[in-house]
């Protein structure tokens, strides 16, 4: 049931920006409004009205004390956001000699400001009967300065790290430091590719940190929240995706598995011109790509869209407009894959400053448009089936593809850009042109083993493997799974290390194939009866090959282009192309090989509903109940012409709980659906 999640319900609402220059009359309108919509929730920034305080920046509420009384008389339940939009509007550090609109998240002066400011709101709001929850940082992220305290936080990390042993510390960083204390002195030039010849590991180490750095501050927001109000929920909300974006990068410096640790609830920024400017060609795989790590990364953990984009962010837009149906499409596509709350940003648009006139479901006298009717639609579509969605989960057919920080940081530091994203954004691709949206786990899961759901394992370019991690894909196979890998596997170590053979810690001889060269120049032909596909200056990795490894693909001309090997009771599968990059760039040959690919893991796939054929740019997600039956069927046809799907069927006609001109046979145990064009369907399953 809905009640059983952390936050009680499905929250469903948009963002209301609480402004000086609003009047009790208007707020009372917006709100008023925004109930009709079928909304739910309200998420209030700033949960302080300093323009209210006398001397002005003193702290004051009257504002938001009229929007939360507000809410508490429709039935609007209220998420506080509380850090991580203007800092001036929040802790008002002006007042207290900080820098303004500048966060310091080591600082100890601003630390004592923040801490002070959240237990003010705290104790003011505890108890109000419109409080839901508290974001405690909307949008983590934003910090990356390498000031005087942040590297005295890095050291600490660096003793824990290395167990207080500076030598061991030297042999790792190919340095000569007396003690940890010299470090402080003389930190690591982040940014200079001379300090990388000998050794990447200050850089992995800086990178290592930042997520551990941010969860630290995170846990330490909760506990003086939870020491005014100990049944709070806590929230907060990450922009991106660990699998589309570079975390590396310097603005984010968290990842989402470490801020899911801290909080009760994942919130995530959905922001299309983030995937790609052309939104209608990607969004169809790239949303159910975020949507499905996300949720790997909350641990069962209740995970709601934060902000979902609505227009564009000012008057004159710098991507695409998305004032369509789009926004439609996008709401019913994440309900489909399990989200359980989705608020828009926001409800009305700016009046002023760096977006005026941007981002809001209203006109600019907050009269709702046609976005706020389509967002409405959605909402009442939740509203009537909470108690369902509350209870399901999504189905990931028992395949999962292994994402890996440490792997990524290594390519951004060697060689910057993004080539760990690109084979991320092919794999789920490639499953989800099938049918199959994996779910996501990372080395840490695999201890003390791969987990016992998971029966198919894909690792895309993973160029550095662990020991640990090597054991536990070995142990994996040998009990029945099937692992998948590409080109330059295993090359490396968690450090950046050659290892002896390739792929390394032991992973070579127990599949019975090595690495013994490598080109970035391999051109080749594979047939598909009467259909030719050429590869052209492709890289590729050429293998030897032990008994009794099978090739099951070569090229015409014999090259290899798929292997296969038991290990014990499973099996490995290895392209020596990345063919992950071939496939994110939609290469006909890469399609045609993971074709052949996944016929050989077909058996161990097991998705609760056979597809039989998907047509392009069309999302199919299913959801499960607690058995693990299905439950609710989401179809979205992001298409500009209608669809026709078919799939095996052995349970009772569904109902249409949501989707316009859709239409549903059932006979010989196959339901055939028709989805009109730039529609969404979702199938309740009774």
């Amino acid at each position: 049931m809905a009640r059983d999640l952390p936050l009680g319900r499905i929250p469903f609402g948009a963002v209301y920006l609480i402004d000086a220059q609003l009047t009790r009359a208007e707020k009372r309108r917006d709100l008023t409004r925004m109930r009709s919509l079928h909304f739910n929730t309200v998420v209030v920034w700033p949960p302080v009205s300093r323009w209210d305080g006398d001397p002005p920046g003193q702290t004051a509420f009257r504002s938001i004390d009229e929007v939360l009384d507000i809410c508490a008389e429709l039935g609007l339940k209220v998420i506080l956001e509380l850090q991580g939009q203007n800092t001036s509007q929040q802790e008002a550090p002006e007042l207290f000699g900080v820098t303004a609109n500048k966060m310091h998240l080591n600082q100890p002066a601003y630390r004592r400001l923040v801490e002070h400011y959240l237990r003010e709101v705290a104790e003011h709001f505890r108890g109000h009967p419109a409080l839901l929850a508290y974001d405690l940082y909307n949008e983590v992220g934003g910090f990356h300065d390498t000031d005087p305290w942040t590297i005295a936080e890095f050291v600490g990390f660096l003793e824990t790290r290395y167990g207080h042993d500076i030598q061991a510390l030297n042999r790792a960083w190919g340095t000569y430091f007396a003690d940890f204390a010299s470090i402080q002195q003389m930190p690591p030039k982040f940014n200079e590719q001379y300090d990388l010849w000998y050794s990447v590991v200050p850089q992995l180490d800086w990178l290592r940190f930042r997520p551990q750095n941010w969860a630290q501050r995170l846990a330490g927001w909760g506990a003086i929240i939870r020491s005014v109000d100990p049944e709070a929920v806590l929230l907060a909300d990450v922009l991106g995706n660990d699998t589309l974006h570079d975390r590396a990068d310097a603005y984010y410096g968290a990842t989402d598995w470490a801020v899911a640790e801290q909080v009760d609830v994942l919130g995530l920024s959905c922001w299309a011109n983030m995937l790609d400017r052309h939104w209608e060609q990607v969004d169809a795989f790239k949303w159910p790509q975020f949507w499905r790590a996300a949720q790997s990364a909350s641990r069962g953990k209740q995970v709601i869209i934060s902000e979902l984009m609505t227009p564009n962010r000012t008057f004159f837009p710098s991507e695409r407009s998305s004032m369509t149906d789009q926004i439609r499409l996008w709401s019913l596509q994440a309900i489909f894959h399990g989200l359980k709350g989705l608020f828009y940003w926001q409800y009305r648009p700016f009046r002023r400053g760096l977006q005026v006139a941007g981002r809001g479901l209203t006109d600019f006298a907050g009269e709702p448009t046609d976005q706020a009717a389509q967002t409405a639609e959605v909402a009442a579509f939740v509203e009537r089936h909470a108690a369902l969605l509350a209870r399901l989960h999504p189905d990931s057919a028992g395949c999962a593809i292994l994402h890996d920080q440490n792997a990524h940081d290594l390519y951004s530091i060697i060689h910057p850009g993004d080539h760990y994203l690109r084979a991320h954004a092919g794999m789920f691709r490639g499953f989800w042109e099938h049918g199959i949206c994996p779910a996501y786990v990372i080395p840490d899961d695999l201890a003390p083993s791969v987990p016992a759901w998971i029966r198919v394992l894909a690792v895309p370019c993973n160029v550095s493997v662990s020991a640990h991690t090597a054991t536990a894909l070995i142990d994996f196979m040998q009990r029945g799974g099937v692992l998948l890998t590409e080109s330059r596997f295993g090359l490396v170590d968690e450090n950046g290390n050659l290892w002896p053979e390739v792929p390394g810690g032991e992973l070579a001889a127990a599949v019975g194939i090595h690495e013994s060269g490598f080109t970035c120049l391999f051109n080749g032909t594979v047939t598909e009866e009467r259909d030719t596909f050429q590869l052209r200056e492709e890289y590729y990795q050429f293998l030897q090959l032990e008994q009794p490894v099978n090739v099951t693909l070569r090229t015409t001309s014999g090259e290899v282009l798929l292997v296969e090997s038991r290990v014990g009771a499973g099996l490995y599968i290895h392209s020596p192309l990345i063919l992950t990059h071939l496939l994110d760039s939609e290469r006909p040959a890469a399609l045609f090989i993971f074709r052949q690919l996944l016929r050989r893991v077909q058996a161990a796939l097991s998705p609760k509903l056979a597809l039989l054929d998907k047509p392009p740019l069309v999302d199919i997600s299913v959801l499960l109940d607690e058995q693990d039956q299905p439950a609710l069927l989401g179809i979205t046809n992001f298409g500009h012409s209608p669809v026709t799907l078919q799939m095996s069927w052995d349970l009772p006609l569904p109902t249409i709980g949501v989707g316009t001109g859709c239409a549903l046979d059932l006979s010989k145990g196959q339901l055939t659906v028709m989805v009109p064009a730039r529609q969404a369907a979702g199938l309740i399953v009774l």
